[in-house]
């Protein structure tokens, strides 16, 4: 399920990855690795670019949790803010 999740990803079908990535963020055998710094930036990145903004937020947090040395992850939820405010003057573009 996570290589289908990755390869609608890469193609930017972010819609289609969040189908697998969700469906594997539910099985609990995997517990370890849903909360792995792979699947979190896969999953916040999906969430992100189909808008669902209070998902990607969610886990972009709880991958800074695991690695704050992404300094990318601040970045996303800066823009994000940024969005919820429709202040757009100092959004960066990833």
């Amino acid at each position: 399920m996570y290589r289908l999740g990755i390869i609608f990803s890469q193609r930017q079908e972010y819609s289609k990855a969040l189908i697998y990535l969700e469906k594997l963020s539910l099985i609990k055998k995997d517990i370890y690795f849903i909360h792995s710094e792979e699947f979190l930036m896969e999953i916040a990145l999906c969430y992100y670019y189909t808008n669902n903004l209070l998902l990607a937020k969610k886990y972009f947090k709880k991958l800074r949790l695991i690695n704050n040395s992404f300094h990318f992850i601040d970045i996303y939820l800066k823009n994000i803010k940024m969005i919820k405010t429709k202040n757009f003057t100092h959004m960066v573009y990833l």
